[in-house]
C-alpha cells in the first residue's frame, strides 16, 4: 500500500501538493521505521544465546570413563572389576589391566610420567540391583613415593585420545594440556598412603547440529554429547600404612540417573514473523489515521480537521468538471426529460470514463487482458 500511494499518479492529479509531499514524507518514515525494526529483530534473534531445558532420564548402562595418570615419578597401574553384594565384595574380572596403558616417561626434565585407561573393549556398568553395585579398583605402587598421583576422568565418547598400535599415539605434550583443560571438574589428586572413591553420573548434552535451523525456526536435529560428572572423597588407609602401594581408587556409579541438557531457541526467524506483521499492522493504522484508507473516502485527519477539504474537492474538481453520481436521482430526472443538451451528456460521459479509469477499473488490465484473448483467437484461425 505504501509504495502504491508514494509514486501514484492519481493522487498527484486530484490533491493538494502539500498533502502528497506530506503522504511521502510519512510513507519513506513508517518504511524507514520498519525496516529499521525488522534488522533489529533479526540480529537479535541472530545473536541470541540458546535456552537450556532440563529433564531427568533413567538410563540402564554408564560406559566406563576413560581415565588419565599423571606424576613426576614412575609408577605402575593394576585394576580388578569387583562388585559389591552388601555383605561382601567378589572380584568379577581381574583382566582390566589389558585395557591400561602402563605409563610412559614424557620427558626428563623436570621427570614427567603418563598412564592411560581407554575403554575400547566397550565396557559398562549395568543397574542390576540383584548382584549388587559394580566397581573398578585401581592400585597404584612406585618405587619411590613423590608428592601425589594426578587423576582425570573423561567420557569415552568425547576421549580425543585413541590407541594406535596399542598404545597411546602422543604428539606432543600440547595434546595432554588440552585434555587436562576439558576434564578441570573431574580431575583429582591421589596422595600416598590414601584410598579414594569417585562416585560417576553422566550427564547428555542436546546441541544443535545446523546453526542456521536453529535461528530460521524449524525443528532442528541435536548432537548427543555426554560428560561424565563425579565426586571425590578420599581417606587414610583402613591398614597399616601401606609400603606395596602408593594409593588406591575406586570408581562406581553414583546415579544412573541421566541430566538432558537441551538447547532450544526461544526466538527464531519464524517466531518473529508475528511482530514484523504487527509492527506493519501499527503503521497501517497510522497512515489510515493521516490520510485515510483509499483515494475516494480521504478520512483522515489531515483531509478532515487540518483546513485540507475544501483544497482537496477543488483540485479533484478541477480534474473532473462534472462530478459523476452526486445528485443521480435529480441528474436521471433531467436526463428523462430530456433537458440536458448534447454537451453536457458528453461532459458527463467524458467524466464518468476518467472516473472509472482512474479510481475504478484498472485499465492497463484490461487492454492487456484484451490482447490476450485477440492473439488466442487468431492462433485458432
Amino acid at each position: 500500500m505504501y509504495f502504491v500511494d508514494l509514486f501514484n499518479q492519481r493522487r498527484r492529479k486530484t490533491e493538494p501538493k502539500f498533502v502528497h509531499i506530506l503522504r511521502a514524507c510519512i510513507i519513506l518514515l513508517l518504511l524507514a521505521l520498519l525496516l529499521a525494526y525488522i534488522i533489529f529483530l533479526i540480529i537479535e534473534v541472530i545473536n541470541s544465546v540458546p535456552a537450556i531445558q532440563f529433564s531427568i532420564i533413567e538410563t540402564n548402562e554408564i560406559p566406563f570413563p576413560d581415565m588419565g595418570f599423571f606424576a613426576n615419578f614412575s609408577f605402575n597401574i593394576e585394576c580388578q572389576f569387583k562388585i559389591n553384594t552388601g555383605k561382601m565384595i567378589e572380584i568379577i574380572d581381574n583382566n582390566c589391566n589389558n585395557s591400561f596403558i602402563q605409563p610412559q616417561q614424557l620427558w626428563d626434565d623436570p621427570p614427567g610420567y603418563f598412564g592411560y585407561f581407554i575403554n575400547n573393549n566397550n565396557l559398562k556398568f549395568t543397574k542390576n540391583t540383584k548382584s549388587g553395585n559394580q566397581f573398578i579398583e585401581i592400585k597404584l605402587s612406585a618405587n619411590s613415593y613423590g608428592d601425589f598421583i594426578e587423576i582425570y576422568l573423561i567420557d569415552t565418547e568425547f576421549n580425543p585420545l585413541k590407541l594406535q598400535d596399542g598404545k597411546v599415539d602422543l604428539e606432543s605434550i600440547q595434546i595432554i594440556d588440552h585434555i587436562r583443560e576439558l576434564v578441570a571438574n573431574n580431575k583429582y589428586y591421589l596422595v600416598n598412603n590414601q584410598v579414594s572413591y569417585i562416585g560417576l553420573t553422566r550427564n547428555q548434552q542436546k546441541k544443535i547440529h545446523s546453526r542456521f535451523s536453529g535461528i530460521l525456526g524449524v525443528s532442528p536435529s541435536y548432537n548427543n554429547l555426554h560428560r561424565i560428572v563425579s565426586n571425590f572423597q578420599s581417606l587414610p588407609f583402613p591398614a597399616a600404612p601401606s609400603t606395596e602401594y602408593h594409593s588406591a581408587v575406586a570408581i562406581n556409579v553414583a546415579s544412573f540417573r541421566m541430566q538432558v541438557e537441551t538447547e532450544q531457541r526461544t526466538r527464531t526467524l519464524l517466531g518473529i514473523v508475528g511482530l514484523m506483521g504487527g509492527a506493519w499492522g501499527l503503521a497501517s493504522a497510522l497512515y489510515a489515521a493521516l490520510f485515510g484508507v483509499d483515494m475516494i473516502r480521504p478520512w483522515g485527519c489531515l483531509q478532515s480537521y487540518c483546513g485540507l477539504r475544501r483544497r482537496t474537492y477543488n483540485k479533484f474538481k478541477k480534474r473532473i468538471p462534472v462530478l459523476p453520481l452526486i445528485n443521480s436521482s435529480s441528474s436521471m430526472t433531467e436526463l428523462n426529460s430530456n433537458s440536458l443538451d448534447v454537451k453536457e451528456l458528453r461532459d458527463h460521459i467524458i467524466s464518468l470514463e476518467i472516473f472509472l479509469k482512474e479510481y475504478v477499473v484498472d485499465v492497463k488490465f484490461l487492454e492487456k487482458s484484451e490482447n490476450i484473448v485477440q492473439n488466442d483467437r487468431s492462433d485458432d484461425k
